[in-house]
């Protein structure tokens, strides 16, 4: 498979997953939503910018490279675990699935440092935490994460 038809496919199977997110963060009540809907909707953007550039790339007639199997697997992975941290982050919550999502994906694309990956993922869920609970006032989702993380601070 050519690289630019792999990347326009890629491109629209993120942009699908991305629509599928941001439908789900518009269950979300009050302004708890308001994080996944911008993430979301800012990933369906990029999906459709990588789209139109990998299409622009394809109908240029420049010639490209062919595209192995080994990195199709390599994509295939990421895919799958994009749609279980999708479905994760509805039923454990956003923080909790992102903890484990975040090394999970380091994980499968070669990074081998567990702990760095772990503390990678807590502070950035800590720094979510402050700045949208702390700073902004804005309420969390019930999550029992959350309940520790604030237990914790107070």
């Amino acid at each position: 498979m050519k690289n630019s038809v792999a990347e326009m496919l890629g491109a629209l199977i993120s942009a699908g997953i991305s629509v599928f997110g941001l439908l789900e963060a518009l269950n979300y009540s009050g302004q708890s939503g308001m994080m996944p809907q911008a993430v979301t909707a800012f990933a369906i953007f990029l999906s459709l910018i990588w789209f139109v550039n990998a299409a622009k790339f394809h109908f240029s007639g420049q010639s490209e490279f062919e595209f192995a199997e080994l990195r199709l697997a390599g994509l295939a992975k990421i895919i799958g675990g994009i749609l279980i941290y999708v479905l994760s982050v509805r039923y454990v919550g956003f923080f909790t699935a992102t903890i484990v999502a975040v090394p999970a994906f380091a994980y499968l694309i070669g990074y081998r440092n567990l702990k760095v990956s772990f503390a990678t993922a807590i502070g950035f869920v800590l720094i979510l935490y402050a700045v949208f609970s702390m700073l902004l006032n804005v309420p969390l989702p019930d999550e029992a994460i959350v309940d520790v993380i604030t237990r914790a601070i107070k």
